[in-house]
């Protein structure tokens, strides 16, 4: 009969989230800013009356693009903070992952 795998160390501890979570703030700071730099070309291009409405259609986009890189960063210290304080509080070192994306 198979016996049940129990971990040694935890898969989710705070060094590794952390680490991790550095990775993907990286990341997003390095999209918004390529993403404002396409929003600058495109801008210049319409200012110069070189553009035309695709170029202004992009710099839409390319603003789009920029805040939803903000907004990632911005949810993801949201759920850090809520699963820093979830594994603080946690009486049984259990955490309900189901409740901490409400």
């Amino acid at each position: 009969m198979p016996r049940t795998y129990n971990l040694k160390t935890s898969p989710i501890d705070k060094n590794r989230i952390q680490k991790f979570a550095a990775e993907i703030l990286k990341s997003n700071k390095s999209d918004r800013e390529l993403a404002l730099d396409a929003y600058k070309l495109f801008k210049n291009r319409v200012d110069s009356d070189d553009g035309d409405n695709s170029d202004k259609q992009c710099m839409v986009e390319c603003l789009k693009l920029a805040q939803t890189a903000k907004n990632t960063s911005t949810k993801l210290i949201d759920y850090l903070i809520k699963l820093e304080v979830a594994m603080n509080k946690g009486d049984d070192g259990e955490i309900a992952f189901d409740k901490l994306f409400d």
